[in-house]
């Protein structure tokens, strides 16, 4: 049976368009069982059960910190994608608002981490060093291939996103936080603290 890490991860990440943080936990916790069931029953080679990611509930997870897509839209239509700075602001929007991905992760994101044959973005960094793979969006892919193309600079390191100015240097997580915030406000979208955890619907 072919069933691999990045097709659990895609079905998760269509279902969790669908579905509520509560209803998403039991879909994990239902995978993670079945795939061990799987593995036990030499139908899959390998256990990947524990690599399934079960949705954690935080203190003050309660309080509002999402935007609609609505919002999201104005906010991405703030960017001047002709400059250099626009292209690759443009592309962190999107991966923070398509993937959930923290400013962290954006800024941790190399060129071999986007798999252009596959079409998929492994994402690194994640929380207790864990890894995911998402199947890459066609606009999150055109919108980094713009960038790759016309605005990251030419040096030598694997990082994806780089400061514009000099001293050439990659953009850390608070930079990249600080760029998301900055177009929030230009959208008239109020930001009560950093935005640090991505965009979620």
């Amino acid at each position: 049976m072919s069933l691999t890490l990045p097709v659990v991860t895609a079905f998760i990440t269509t279902q969790a368009a669908h579905f509520g943080r509560t209803a998403m936990v039991s879909l994990a916790s239902i995978l993670r069982v079945f795939l061990r069931y799987l593995h036990r029953e030499y139908v899959l080679q390998r256990d990947i059960s524990k690599l399934v990611e079960i949705p954690q509930r935080y203190r003050l997870a309660d309080i509002p910190r999402s935007i609609s897509w609505g919002s999201v839209q104005d906010m991405l239509d703030q960017v001047d994608r002709r400059t250099v700075v626009g292209r690759r602001d443009y592309a962190m929007l999107l991966l923070m608002a398509v993937y959930g991905l923290r400013s962290r992760e954006v800024a941790l994101l190399t060129l071999d981490d986007v798999d252009w044959k596959r079409d998929r973005l492994h994402v690194r960094g994640r929380k207790a060093e864990h890894s995911t793979t998402y199947p890459l969006a066609p606009v999150v892919g055109e919108a980094i291939v713009d960038y790759l193309k016309n605005g990251r600079p030419d040096v030598q390191s694997r990082l994806l996103f780089w400061r514009h100015l000099a001293p050439q240097s990659p953009l850390t997580h608070s930079a990249v936080s600080a760029t998301a915030s900055k177009y929030l406000h230009r959208a008239g979208i109020p930001v009560s603290r950093p935005v640090s955890n991505g965009f979620q619907n």
